[in-house]
């Protein structure tokens, strides 16, 4: 198998780059087959991962297009919104960026040249569900790999996103401070709403909206433990619906968050779905992995029908 390894050079202000030249002499000592794509600012991740994949289609080869992405969770976003048939591909992640939120609940060896030596081994070991979120009310729709959501933990990554000492943080090694940073600044200014939510199980209703976030993996914003039941695997999303009386019982909230024991308290819902419909009485920012989308009061999401093949 070929593997086509597709880095951005300017990931984590400068240290995917390093971490790959590291990760390259693993590839090299393996004798693997393997050619290297660099991103930029005119051809991104999502635009190298088409071009592969249209040529792939043009050369006729009935087997996988084997893609390796090496960055943070943003990357794995870029790569899984450009495939057009996920069932041509073969995925692997290696990480580099400061939330690598997607292989936190892997059970992957730790050591890089092991994993490596796995995902070279050409094996498709399990297949992953992909989520997909569309924005009524804006139109835009976008897939996900790891987590979506819509309210205040989609409010902090569009304050981390225009932060200018993000990079500085990502430079200093210390990138995941600067979530916990952001937000104690946005809780003071967020704004909460009356949400309607249908799921699988029936249409329920939520006074004060904090978040709702949408887990396909167990962990987001750089380790926090929203999910500790998601599989990705399962067909479902795992909901956390948090809807406090007072926006102020996030710093109750948070230290419960971090560790997975946030589901005793009695204004967070743990929900399981396939799909979701929900409706806010307000505008709130919405992710998908970490990448901010425009504001919205009405969103739609499903698990698609097919998967995506892992080598990890």
């Amino acid at each position: 198998m070929k593997y086509h390894v597709i880095v951005n050079p300017a990931g984590a202000s400068g240290k995917t780059l390093k971490l790959w030249s590291r990760y390259e002499e693993y590839f090299k000592n393996a004798r693997a087959d393997y050619d290297v794509h660099y991103s930029n600012r005119e051809t991104g991740i999502g635009g190298v991962c088409e071009r592969l994949e249209n040529e792939h289609a043009a050369s006729g080869d009935p087997g996988l297009l084997a893609i390796i992405t090496v960055g943070g969770d943003g990357s794995v976003n870029d790569a899984v919104n450009s495939f057009r048939d996920l069932s041509r591909i073969a995925y692997a992640h290696l990480p580099g960026g400061s939330g690598n939120d997607m292989l936190r609940d892997m059970d992957l060896p730790s050591d890089r040249e092991t994993l490596i030596r796995r995902i070279l081994e050409g094996r498709i070991r399990r297949r992953f569900d992909v989520g997909e979120i569309t924005c009524v009310d804006t139109g835009v729709t976008r897939r996900f790999a790891v987590s979506s959501g819509i309210g205040f933990d989609a409010g902090v990554c569009e304050a981390v996103n225009r932060s200018p000492h993000k990079a500085t943080f990502n430079r200093l090694g210390v990138g995941k401070l600067i979530y916990v940073a952001d937000a104690f600044k946005v809780i003071g200014t967020q704004t909460t709403g009356h949400l309607t939510l249908t799921t699988d199980s029936g249409t329920f209703e939520y006074e004060n909206l904090l978040l709702m976030a949408i887990m396909n993996h167990q962990y987001e914003g750089g380790g926090v433990h929203f999910a500790p039941e998601a599989d990705a695997t399962d067909g479902l999303l795992d909901l956390c619906v948090a809807a406090p009386k007072h926006r102020s019982y996030f710093y109750q909230a948070l230290p419960f968050a971090m560790v997975g024991q946030h589901e005793k308290l009695a204004y967070i819902t743990p929900i399981k779905t396939s799909s979701l419909e929900a409706r806010v009485s307000v505008p709130m920012w919405v992710q998908t992995d970490g990448e901010v989308l425009p504001q919205s009061q009405h969103i739609k999401v499903r698990v698609l029908e097919k998967k995506l093949q892992s080598l990890m």
